[in-house]
């Protein structure tokens, strides 16, 4: 049963990297350059300290009628961990450890994109 589970997630694999999730059929994909889906900025915000040992959070903000719709955190040492990162309104959030024996800084970046505004009614 384990490998026939995981003989079917590889072939779900293959196809979602061909024409399945793409739209593309395969010849297509070698020779097709990278589009970007939804108009996007990248802010990167202001760098923080975290002490030795210690967790902490920080956030950046959008502008401008902009909403998050990813992002992450910069680390200045190999001891720094994301522990978790998360949409916050206009804002993206992220947590950081620090196991090493010094102050280390970190630096939220967010993906920001253009907010949709529905009308009409609500969606079932």
């Amino acid at each position: 049963m384990g490998s026939l589970r995981l003989a079917a997630l590889g072939t779900t694999g293959a196809l979602c990297a061909t024409a399945l999730c793409t739209g593309a059929a395969p010849a297509d994909l070698e020779s097709a350059p990278a589009q970007v889906r939804a108009q996007h900025t990248i802010v990167v915000g202001a760098p923080s300290t975290v002490a030795p040992h210690a967790a902490s959070t920080t956030n950046v903000a959008c502008q401008g009628g902009q909403v998050p719709s990813g992002g992450g955190v910069r680390t200045t040492s190999n001891g720094m961990f994301l522990t978790a990162t998360w949409p916050s309104g206009i804002s993206w959030v992220g947590d950081v450890y620090n196991e090493t024996d010094t102050p280390q800084t970190f630096t939220p970046v967010a993906i920001c994109t253009p907010s949709i505004t529905r009308s009409g009614p609500a969606p079932l």
